[in-house]
């Protein structure tokens, strides 16, 4: 991910993405935007990072869906295992990825591990651990169990922005009320600061 790419990217979700969607407060559970194409930035990098996936055989069917989230947590913060499941059905994506925005060292590192949802045991019998790279893309196969092992403590966050990319439509979130999964993206136009830096036109 180019320099200022990176730098747009955090300037943007710092400048309301986080306080729009109370990311800190306890009550608020895991919300996503869902959208076939996107503008801006946000567009520019979930295309560059699902070419990079078709490329690696990751992505190996049509993509009728991006997902995205993010995340901003402490270094020595974990994350714990999990699959990237559809709310709605329990379904996996084919893919997902990892851009690094901020990336302190001795931050948490993302494990990806050997099982998937037809393996018995908890963990699997192998994980593969990602490097903190800033500005970095790790690609993994969307069916695998991952999670952020703990890290250092350090007076910098790690920020990072995630895609999952779909071979099926996800269920729209209904709109208004809390922050949820599969919302529809905001108009790049609209009042939010940080959709009009992710999704505005390219400076």
């Amino acid at each position: 991910l180019p320099g200022a790419a990176r730098a747009a990217l955090v300037a943007g979700l710092d400048a309301d993405f986080w306080s729009s969607h109370a990311y800190d407060d306890p009550a608020t559970g895991y919300f996503s935007y869902a959208f076939a194409d996107a503008p801006g930035l946000l567009g520019d990098v979930a295309r560059a990072a699902l070419a990079a996936a078709v490329s690696a055989g990751l992505a190996d069917r049509p993509c009728a869906t991006v997902e995205f989230w993010a995340h901003a947590k402490p270094s020595a913060a974990g994350h714990e295992l999990h699959f990237d499941a559809d709310v709605a059905s329990g379904a996996l994506p084919m893919c997902s990825a990892v851009v690094l925005l901020e990336a302190p060292p001795g931050g948490g590192r993302t494990v990806v591990t050997d099982r998937d949802p037809s393996d018995a045991g908890d963990a699997g019998t192998v994980g593969f651990v990602a490097e903190n790279a800033e500005r970095g893309l790790l690609l993994f196969d969307g069916r695998l169990l991952h999670g952020v092992l703990p890290g250092r403590p350090s007076p910098r966050r790690r920020t990072s922005l995630m895609l999952s990319f779909w071979d099926r439509a996800l269920a729209r979130a209904a709109p208004g009320g809390r922050p949820a999964a599969n919302m529809a993206l905001p108009a790049a136009d609209g009042g939010a600061a940080w959709a009009r830096a992710l999704l505005g036109p390219r400076e």
